[in-house]
């Protein structure tokens, strides 16, 4: 690692299981790095859906006690056992911070709680826009331990009007077209018919997502219901039945596609692309920087048809660690729950 800057020698790093402190909220509204999964209605989602989560975080204090940085992390614990995940499902965790010798010395200390004994598995995920310089030089992470998980971000500066005529390929306008005149009609909203609807439509699918542990139940509810300015559900209508559907997340500068089910009739009619088109217009001219269609799991043709939208990929610093012992029986556990890998 690095030597330590002056400057880490006028702050602590510790840990704390609750974070009420306006300084959080502070750095929420102010750091470039933060996204919507550091909102207290993402995060009290996933502890409210999963019985075995538990939040921590990681925290600096300059030397009165003022909150200078943190960084959230879902401890997952059973049998004694922890996986610490910052965050899960692949969602970033990246410290938010005053300083980047601040950000750097959280993600130190998360490398040095990933080692500790009864840790057999963390993973931390981060969000560095196109053009943010790296956080230092891996920050105590060892290059057998970093990679990287591959998104598709679109520009959406130059406004959708040229996004449409000069982005999306030839293709996607003609598909719209016809998708429109098939009678496809999209509609936005947060009702509790709709999250119930998409959740329908993903469990239909999920089962053949690769490596992805479903939901439970009450997860999108859980979600929609916390994040009530940040969560929207899209939906393409064809003949009354919802055919694709969408969650899209919003925060200051990104939009991010968490999960976009759909059904054989919505894929015949192509109704996820006329979807895609008017989610994008949306967030546009709401003038968001970016639109995160999410990765595409190793699924070439999926990857292809979010190029065709724009999308070009960008890489997501990840830290992982896992217990030998335990790769293995993480493995087996995915197959005896029928999750492909």
């Amino acid at each position: 690692m690095a030597s330590a800057s002056p400057l880490e020698y006028l702050f602590s790093i510790g840990r704390e299981h609750r974070l009420t402190d306006p300084a959080w909220r502070a750095l929420r509204a102010t750091d470039p790095l933060a996204t919507v999964f550091h909102e207290d209605g993402w995060l009290s989602a996933l502890t409210a859906s999963w019985s075995y989560y538990r939040l921590e975080w990681l925290v600096a204090r300059d030397p009165g006690g003022l909150l200078i940085g943190a960084m959230p992390i879902i401890r997952s614990r059973r049998y004694g056992l922890s996986q610490c995940l910052s965050l899960p499902y692949g969602a970033p965790g990246t410290p938010l911070a005053t300083n980047d010798t601040v950000r750097g010395a959280l993600l130190a200390a998360w490398w040095r709680m990933a080692r500790e004994p009864l840790v057999v598995r963390a993973q931390a995920t981060l969000f560095l826009p196109p053009g943010f310089p790296p956080i230092g030089d891996g920050d105590g992470w060892p290059a057998s331990h970093r990679s990287v998980e591959t998104t598709q971000l679109l520009d959406l500066s130059p406004g959708f009007d040229r996004i449409w005529s000069d982005v999306f390929d030839g293709g996607i306008r003609r598909s719209c077209a016809k998708t429109e005149r098939d009678g496809v009609t999209i509609h936005a909203d947060a009702l509790p018919e709709s999250v119930a609807t998409l959740d329908r439509l993903y469990r239909a699918q999920a089962g053949a997502w690769r490596n992805h542990t479903p939901f439970p139940e009450r997860f999108l509810a859980e979600v929609v219901q916390r994040l009530p300015e940040s969560a929207t559900v899209w939906r393409a209508v064809h003949a009354g039945q919802t055919i694709a559907a969408q969650l899209v997340l919003v925060d200051r500068t990104v939009g991010w596609s968490w999960i976009s089910p759909n059904t054989a009739e919505g894929k015949r009619l192509r109704a996820p692309t006329l979807l895609y088109r008017h989610v994008i217009e949306d967030l546009a001219r709401r003038g968001l920087r970016w639109f995160n269609f999410g990765g595409s799991r190793g699924n070439p043709a999926l990857e292809e048809f979010k190029s065709s939208l724009g999308g070009r990929p960008h890489d997501l610093p990840t830290g992982r660690v896992e217990a030998p012992w335990f790769r293995p029986l993480h493995r087996l556990q995915y197959r005896l729950r029928g999750i492909r890998e």
